[in-house]
């Protein structure tokens, strides 16, 4: 035991990170995130938890997103895990034959000398539940459609867990169970049932109810599951199920801990998840007293199907009912401007949480040419220290607070962004003030930052997407500011001075260039009368900034770029659009057609992925102030990049020739609003589309009339933007190749 305690504390409290690990583990891990996005139920299951969940963990895949993950340094990892991995952060359990005194003083000769770590518990917020039905669509190329219906639950230490898992059980888990003998073998309606209760340790989890079914089933399944529901709210659960529930559940739980391993493991969970090293056999204990009458009582409670999560993966070729829309229980945003100029948005939701956003233009577009990064450097320096605090108690007032309050520098744009809890709302906006009015810009700190942002610079290297992408825009845009991206060129943050950075500062943080949105559960008088008083030393003086708009070659231009990289990467680019330009809807349309927007899908995804010839394939529409650029990309193997060429090519050559049907049109443009609905479920979300919204001269409210433009876009529209932007004689093409 002494041997396999030592190794076990070195490779908890004392791993390297080796950069060879780093490496290796993100292929690995970047792989399996695109195994999951081929997985019906893998798919199913996130939509379902970004339908329940708005501003909790759960709502995000636990292994992460594929661009954010592929951007994770070495040097963020080790920060995390010196964080996190601390003895006073950890709970160790020894199960088996051992002596309980002999462990506990080899433990302390162990383990007892590694020192404690400054880890700072942060609470999850609770978050209000869904006003409405919501749901949400996604298409794959299938054969069988996927359904999930989720209602909120309890947490772990509710009195209600255990009505609720007999509940659970009786309904779907057996084959006799209540859901299974209905849907499956009398109405043959389902072809697979999956009922469970997820119970975390707070604020609250989930009830599920999983199926599978050929699509033409699909809407009848879910009207015999809303029906059974209602009826065995009416009739009651029958007694005889709630016996056999409770006997399963005891019967579950006992053949899962036979083993030494599998009772230390339920030992570990029980504690973290309860403080109770004890907890299954009271759980089981409590199960077995639970009665049919609380059983009734906990279904009428959370099975509400009027506030309910629907989620769905469906072949591409389903043609689904409307989805409902999300519907807030809030007022309508309100937009004040103060004698200074500053733009205020407050928004009153029914929520324990507020999300604002405090933005300036500012970001690439506004850097002067040689000057490139300088906006990312300066507001990374703001958080640096102020002329009253250090960067030590800044973070320490930021993690007292329990959210998060975070600096953004983009394209256009650049600003803070904050959640916090509604109570907080003062707090936060007390410290963004103190952040943006008085930085105290100190040249250790920026030498320090530069040297990081260099490092990111070069790292940028390592990623094939950002290596591609830099030349992709450095050709496009050639002396537009937009040929940089916001981490910056290599000799322009070389040469950048402190000066530099007070000088941008200095031109920019002005009240007229600011925007502030503030939604939550706030009083919006209260609000505006806060940030009057707090941002009233920031210099009210005009801006103007003239930009030259992008001038484009109007030819057709392939680069070949020879990397490294054991993979190919494929960039295909138009010249495009501006946020202003009303050709983004019916081109978003477009987009969701060729390439599903924003998640794999449509024909290049079915195409090429489905015939196994890329890693990854997608595209997108880039909006900028000037024009941007519609980009198709993949990534493949060397040897079959002509393959992917020539498949790319009769996809833009369909969608610039053809008129799209009725059914693929109205599937797109579901797709579109399902994505903006998904976009906007957190009150951070709109906060941030308000800002820039009124940012970009469109008005605080334009993106809320998003849907309605989608749903004007015709076919005839569709076949228009392809022919005016997909041009053959004007596009910009980058594909890598091995030196």
């Amino acid at each position: 035991m002494r041997t396999a305690l030592d190794l076990l504390t070195e490779e908890v409290f004392r791993s390297t990170i080796p950069q060879e690990a780093v490496d290796m583990q993100r292929g690995i891990i970047l792989k399996e995130i695109l195994q999951n996005l081929d997985e019906p139920q893998d798919r199913l299951y996130q939509l379902m938890m970004r339908a329940l969940f708005l501003d909790m963990p759960m709502r995000y895949p636990t292994i992460g997103y594929t661009e954010l993950f592929k951007g994770i340094t070495r040097e963020e990892l080790i920060t995390y895990y010196r964080k996190h991995y601390v003895p006073n952060n950890a709970i160790l359990v020894v199960a088996g034959d051992v002596d309980e005194g002999e462990v506990l003083n080899i433990v302390d000769e162990i383990v007892g000398t590694i020192k404690p770590g400054r880890y700072i518990y942060k609470p999850i917020p609770a978050e209000p539940a869904p006003p409405t039905i919501r749901m949400v669509e996604d298409t794959m190329a299938i054969e069988k459609a996927y359904l999930a219906i989720g209602f909120r639950n309890v947490d772990i230490a509710h009195p209600d867990l255990y009505p609720i898992d007999v509940l659970a059980t009786l309904l779907g888990e057996g084959e006799s169970s209540i859901l299974k003998q209905r849907l499956t073998k009398e109405r043959n309606l389902a072809l697979t049932v999956d009922v469970w209760s997820h119970t975390p340790h707070a604020p609250y989890g989930y009830f599920a109810i999983w199926t599978s079914c050929v699509p033409e089933s699909l809407e009848q399944l879910k009207a015999e599951i809303f029906h059974i529901i209602d009826e065995l709210k009416e009739k009651g659960v029958p007694p005889d199920a709630v016996d056999r529930a409770k006997r399963v559940i005891r019967i579950r739980y006992l053949f899962r801990y036979e083993k030494a391993e599998e009772v230390a493991e339920s030992a570990i969970w029980d504690y973290f998840m309860t403080g109770d090293a004890d907890f299954t056999q009271k759980y089981l204990d409590r199960i077995d007293k639970v009665t049919v009458a609380d059983v009734n009582r906990v279904l009428g409670t959370y099975l509400d199907t009027s506030r309910m999560a629907i989620a769905q993966v469906v072949p591409h070729e389903y043609v689904s009912k409307p989805v409902v829309e999300r519907q807030f229980y809030a007022r309508q945003p309100q937009e004040r401007v103060l004698d200074n100029g500053i733009r205020v948005v407050t928004r009153e939701v029914a929520s324990p949480l507020t999300g604002m956003v405090v933005g300036f233009l500012g970001g690439v577009r506004y850097e002067p040419e040689g000057k490139h990064g300088v906006c990312n450097l300066m507001t990374k320096l703001l958080f640096e220290r102020t002329k009253r605090h250090t960067r030590e108690e800044l973070a320490e007032m930021i993690d007292e607070l329990g959210g998060q309050i975070t600096p953004f520098s983009g394209n256009n744009s650049f600003g803070i962004e904050a959640q916090v809890l509604a109570e907080d709302t003062k707090r936060a906006l007390e410290l963004i003030a103190e952040i943006l009015q008085d930085p105290l810009f100190d040249e250790e700190d920026f030498e320090r930052l530069k040297a990081r942002q260099l490092q990111i610079i070069k790292a940028e290297a390592d990623n094939p997407y950002l290596e591609v992408m830099r030349v992709f825009r450095d050709t496009l845009y050639k002396s537009h500011p937009y040929h940089s991206l916001p981490t910056g060129e290599l000799t322009d943050v070389e040469g950048l001075t402190l000066d530099d950075v007070k000088a941008f500062y200095n031109s920019w943080v002005r009240a007229p260039n600011m925007v502030i949105a503030v939604y939550g559960g706030i009083d919006s008088d209260e609000v505006v009368a806060w940030i009057d008083k707090l941002f009233d030393k920031l210099p009210d003086e005009a801006i103007t900034y003239e930009v030259v708009a992008p001038q484009f070659d109007e030819v057709a231009e392939t680069i070949e770029l020879r990397t490294s990289k054991l993979q190919s990467i494929i960039f295909w680019g138009w010249p495009g659009m501006g946020v202003d330009d009303v050709d983004r809807y019916p081109m978003h349309v477009l987009d969701a057609i060729i390439s599903g927007i924003y998640m794999p899908g449509g024909w290049l995804h079915s195409r090429l992925r489905g015939a196994g010839l890329v890693y990854v394939v997608h595209a997108y529409n880039w909006l900028g102030l000037d024009d941007g650029f519609f980009l198709i990309y993949a990534a493949t193997a060397p040897d079959k990049v002509d393959s992917v060429l020539t498949i790319m090519e009769d996809v833009i050559r369909e969608i610039t020739t053809t008129k799209v049907d009725s059914g693929t049109l109205e599937k797109a443009k579901q797709i579109c609003i399902s994505r903006y609905a998904m976009e906007r479920e957190k009150l951070i979300d709109q906060a941030r589309m308000t800002v820039l919204d009124e940012l970009y001269g469109l008005g605080y409210d334009w993106s809320d009339k998003d849907p309605a433009r989608i749903r004007e876009v015709t076919a005839e529209d569709v076949l228009r933007v392809a022919r005016k932007y997909l041009r053959w004689d004007n596009y910009l093409r980058v594909v890598t190749n091995r030196k």
